[in-house]
Order: C-alpha cells, then structure tokens, then sequence
C-alpha cells in the first residue's frame, strides 16, 4: 500500500453493525457519503439477504452475531484489530437495544469494556459508540436497571443515543429522541439571524413541541414507577402469549426464536411448507385482522451470509387483552389446516 493510500484509508470511517440493525443506519451512511451499500440476491434461495460492503472495506461491516442475536463483544474486538492492520483508525459501532427483529438486546456495557481493551493497544484509533434505543430505550432500563444502556455506563466513547417516545414511551408520532455528550451539538449548531436569540442546533431544524410538552406533562403524572407498570403488562401479557402457543401448537408447528426478558416482542418461526403464511390468508382471510410482518434472520447467526429463517414479529401493548391473544391464537391454528 503507496503513502497515499495509507493516508486515505486512515481518513475512512468503519461502521460496525449486525445484520439486525435498523435500516436508518444505512441509510444514514448513504446520506453523509460513507459507502452506498447494496443487497445481493442469492442463488440458493433467492432473498436478498447477501450485504455488499465497499471494496476498500470501509463504511457498513455486518458482524456475526451470537444464537440470541446480540453483538458479540469478542467478534467486534477482534474486527476492529484487523481493520486497525489494515490500516483504519477511525471506527463506529452502533449497537441495538431492541432490534426490530427478534427484540434483542445487545450487551452495551461489554462492547463498551472491549473498546477500552483496544484503546490501551491503539492510542491513536478514533472510536464513537452510537446506541439505537429506539425501541427498547423504554423498556429496558424500567425492567432492568442494572443492565447498562447509554450513558450510565460511564464509556469515554459511547457519544449519542437515540430513543423513540412514540413507541413505548406513550407519545403520540413523531417523538424521536436523540441525547449526546454535551457541547456536541455544537459542532452542527447555526445562528439564526431572523430570530431574536435563537440557535439551531437539530438537522431538522423547526419542528413541533407538542412532544416535548406532552412528555413533561405525563411523566409528571405517572413517574418511573408508573411507566415500569406499564411496561411489565406487555411483559406479562407477552409470556402469556407463549404459553398459549406453546400449549395449542407442537414445537413442529410454531417455534420461538430467542428473545430479550426486556422488550415485548416475541418473534415466532411458523413451520410451514416455505416457512410463510400465505398471502391470502393474511390479505383476506381469517389472518387479515392482523398485522403480521415478516423478517430474516439468519439460519447461522454466525454467518452473517447464510439463508434466512423467516420471523413473524409479535410486539405486544398495554391496550391487548388475555382475550384478544386467546383469538390470535385460535385463528393461527387456520394456516396448519
């Protein structure tokens, strides 16, 4: 490698994620031209599920992930090491709390511990730690205080977080939350000339307070303990949920996959022929009164490559009742008839 390329590759930016991250990441590397990454069709089962990082190794990595659909502390330690040899310095990670998939949660305060091992290596690596909370920001820390999530964990190198009130934290759409070191807004901030005293420092710029003023209002009302009551329903309602499949349907029919104690969601595999329900039964059949969405995950978490196994994501909320699940239930049963 010339000089000069040893330079450039210094100035690149590596984004470490797992295939579970939310789609804003990518494309929030698009927009600030960190790589324009692409997804290939594979040859064997014809989902495209095969991620194309940049040639020159930069931009979005996907790294493997463990059984339970985590990042794994030792994994990233050792990509990180290897984009250093490389000759990278400059490094993002960006974790999940909640991923949109399987409602898993990955170990913050491990990464965090592995990012100091390779700083006391590598003094001159540039390391920033961004935690997508965007869903379990309001679950985890309410069900497991101790588990570390964002600044808590006092990591030099955990920067931001973003949070999302309009999911579990009962604000109406959009309440997106975003928390940083302090002064780091800064680095974004412009005076606005036409308003008497006053400085953006958002990307959006103008936006609504309703949000913020609702939140205030009903956090005022309802404190922590409220909103751990109201978390703990979803919780309870959601391993009720599984004990009723698991009593009405063999482990041949429907199956769990692995998910967080801490976040609502229970990710189901339905054992049919393609690993689907069909179209018709959720578009007009006795389905249709459900949202069920589909996802990957792949069949070897270790092999961010390899065919998916196909999720139908349950995320349940205050508003369902043991009612509503016993009917969810009794109508799945329709797709084994």
């Amino acid at each position: 490698m010339s000089a000069g390329d040893q330079k450039g590759v210094k100035k690149k930016i590596v984004i470490f994620v797992t295939p579970l991250i939310h789609y804003s990441v990518i494309k929030g590397a698009e927009i600030l031209d960190m790589g324009h990454h692409k997804w290939k069709t594979c040859t064997d089962c014809s989902h495209s599920h095969i991620f194309l990082g940049l040639e020159n190794g930069s931009g979005i990595n996907m790294l493997p992930m463990n059984s339970r659909g985590e990042m794994d502390p030792q994994v990233l330690e050792l990509a990180i090491r290897k984009k250093y040899q490389q000759g990278f310095r400059r490094f993002m990670v960006i974790p999940t709390v909640g991923t949109t998939v399987l409602g898993s949660v990955d170990p913050i305060n491990l990464l965090a511990k592995s990012l100091n091992m390779i700083h006391k290596d590598y003094s001159d690596a540039l390391m920033y730690m961004h935690v997508d909370a965007s869903f379990g920001g309001f679950t985890v820390p309410f069900l497991n205080p101790e588990h570390g999530l964002g600044f808590d964990i006092n990591s030099p190198y955990l920067m931001s977080m973003a949070l999302d009130a309009d999911k579990m934290g009962h604000m109406p759409y959009p309440a997106g939350i975003f928390l940083c070191r302090k002064n780091m807004q800064s680095y974004i901030g412009r005076d606005v000339q036409y308003v008497r005293g006053n400085h953006d420092d958002t990307i959006s710029g103008s936006r609504s307070a309703l949000a913020p003023l609702l939140a205030w209002y009903y956090y005022q009302n309802i404190g922590i303990q409220g909103h751990t009551k109201y978390v703990q329903k979803c919780i309870t309602l959601r391993d009720d949920l599984a004990s009723m499949l698991s009593s009405r349907f063999s482990p041949e029919q429907v199956d769990f996959f692995p998910y967080s104690s801490y976040t609502n969601f229970l990710p189901l595999e339905i054992k049919l022929k393609d690993g689907k329900i069909p179209e018709d039964l959720i578009e007009n059949g006795t389905l249709s009164p459900y949202h069920l969405r589909v996802d990957h995950f792949p069949s070897d978490p270790g092999n961010v490559v390899s065919c998916p196994r196909f999720v139908y994501k349950i995320c349940i909320m205050p508003h369902h009742t043991t009612s509503h699940l016993k009917r969810f239930v009794e109508d799945l049963a329709i797709v084994f008839n």
